[in-house]
């Protein structure tokens, strides 16, 4: 609880209960991941408002969306075993807490984060970067499609291959539900939610453009699944 105090600190929170999430996730058990990524979101937040300007750490200390998106994504973490979910939700924080952001646009982005599940995610990404980006494949994506432009088969290929599901429907259809995405079945068909054919995206709405921006430095670099480029050592 002592260092959980440092950390929230450092991440310019103070109306959270900790004392109670660190309770819950005592009694759940979980001290093998969820508490050493909680740990990790906290750190990381800290050191990226250290990076904001001058009296930041003051501001939103006071600021109930910073509270509140925080709280989120902490919650978010406590279903999750994989450290870049951390960064990504510790860069993401950060982020809507810059100055310059009005307070419902931060709010709306503080709710998409609340659907940012590992597969949720890495669909979303692998979608964007191959849809919009005219993204090169990485060495293991091309090893495994082989050559050619990818298109909204290979992309679909890709993302059951890097993270096999027993259906990729739900991840799907939550981003949609958060107006994250629109979606069509395979061929741009209408999507059949009683079939077996994979989700694809139409297309990736503003609102999901932006939460990758917020997420990552480069959203064309894969963050997650079998073919993940490895992230640099902290």
């Amino acid at each position: 609880m002592q260092k959980v105090g440092v950390l929230t600190a450092k991440a310019a929170l103070s109306s959270i209960p900790f004392a109670a999430l660190a309770f819950d996730i005592g009694q759940a058990g979980v001290e093998f991941a969820n508490g050493r990524l909680v740990d990790r979101f906290l750190d990381q937040l800290g050191d990226r408002i250290d990076q904001l300007e001058a009296g930041a750490r003051e501001r939103l200390q006071a600021d109930d969306v910073h509270q509140t998106t925080a709280d989120t994504a902490i919650r978010r973490l406590l279903t999750e075993t994989n450290p870049r979910m951390a960064d990504a939700l510790s860069r993401a924080v950060a982020e809507i807490g810059k100055a310059h952001r009005p307070p419902t646009e931060r709010m709306e982005i503080a709710r998409a984060l609340s659907v940012l599940t590992e597969p949720n995610l890495h669909f979303l990404q692998s979608f964007y970067r191959m849809k919009y980006q005219q993204t090169k494949l990485t060495p293991a994506e091309e090893k495994f499609l082989g050559p050619g432009i990818p298109g909204p088969g290979s992309i679909a290929r890709i993302v059951a291959e890097s993270m096999p599901l027993t259906t990729w429907l739900p991840s799907a259809l939550s981003l949609q539900a958060a107006a994250l995405v629109t979606l069509a079945g395979e061929n741009n068909a209408p999507i059949d939610m009683t079939s077996g054919a994979f989700p694809v995206v139409k297309k990736v709405l503003p609102l999901g453009q932006l939460v990758l921006h917020l997420c990552f430095e480069d959203p064309e670099v894969p963050a997650f699944g079998k073919f993940a480029v490895p992230a640099p050592e902290r």
